[in-house]
């Protein structure tokens, strides 16, 4: 029995698979004990949250307008995790530093989370009306003109162009010719001889921005001119022109309301900004020895 006995042990001590279990067992119990005894850095440490998932899963679902499947989720993950890592391994080799494009980067999402932090409360009309009449120009309707014009062709005309121009408009002038019947003076042209209810954008498409520029200079009422366009001269009659009007706040309250909360949220973000810069002590090296552009506006 005893005979048996020790041959069933020789045996099974003999077997490759409990020396498998057996080593298995001294390496799970080996780190056990080390990780227990020397856990690893927080730094080393990556966690992903259920939030965290989440807001993978959103971020996908927001971009392609469905929900990841398991296996794109899984890549996500993954992603997420290896670019941590080498992120992380980036910070410690200070791969920041020096860097304006980081720089820029981490200074923006400053800002960008002061604006998030904000709360703008709704305007009132007073403070519409008055962010209006501080930006009349940017919404004041455009000036709309009444015109017509005698053209001059200066290939046709050759010397005698402005000649011909000063000579005709004398005979407008003279005979009190309407614009209706100003046909017969001058030459043709492919563009009509009259524009109702223009823009300036409408006549500097049409003839040049030169010419926009001083026709919607001119005084309704008389021929006037010559005046210089991409093709030649004109005479021209103005018989009404619009001047830019301003609306009131009822029809602009949308885009006033939406353009009023952006300047706020630009000057909270400006003021975050000078807080946080007020928080230093500035220290910079002179800049006369420093080679610059001279500025025009100041006449040098």
């Amino acid at each position: 029995m005893t005979d048996s006995k020790s041959s069933f042990i020789n045996r099974l001590l003999g077997e490759p698979i409990l020396h498998f279990f057996v080593i298995g067992a001294i390496i799970y119990g080996a780190f056990y004990i080390v990780a227990k005894e020397e856990p690893l850095p927080q730094e080393q440490t990556i966690v992903l949250s259920e939030q965290q998932i989440e807001w993978l899963a959103a971020s996908f679902e927001g971009s392609w307008k469905r929900r990841p499947t398991q296996a794109e989720l899984d890549g996500l993950i993954e992603y997420t995790v290896r670019e941590t890592a080498l992120y992380r391994e980036a910070l410690k080799m200070g791969l920041d530093r020096d860097d304006t494009v980081i720089r820029q980067r981490l200074a923006q999402k400053i800002r960008f989370l002061s604006q998030d932090l904000q709360r703008i409360p709704e305007p009132t009309d007073a403070q519409l009306q008055a962010y209006l009449d501080d930006h009349q120009d940017r919404y004041a309707l455009e000036a709309e003109i009444a015109f017509a014009h005698v053209f001059f062709n200066p290939d046709k005309r050759k010397d005698q162009l402005i000649p011909d121009a000063e000579g005709t408009l004398k005979i407008l002038l003279e005979q009190s010719v309407a614009p209706g019947s100003s046909a017969e003076f001058g030459d043709g042209m492919l563009l009509p001889g009259a524009f109702s209810g223009a823009r300036k954008a409408e006549v500097a498409r049409n003839f040049g921005i030169e010419f926009a520029d001083q026709v919607f200079a001119l005084q309704p009422g008389g021929w006037q001119g010559p005046v210089s366009s991409a093709y030649g001269l004109h005479l021209v009659y103005v018989s009404d022109l619009q001047q830019p009007a301003l609306p009131g706040i009822e029809d602009l309250r949308d885009r006033l309301s939406r353009d009023w909360a952006q300047s706020q949220s630009e000057e909270l973000s400006e003021a975050f900004v000078d807080r946080i810069v007020s928080q230093y002590r500035i220290i910079l090296a002179p800049t006369d020895g420093i080679p610059v552009q001279p500025d025009s506006r100041s006449g040098s």
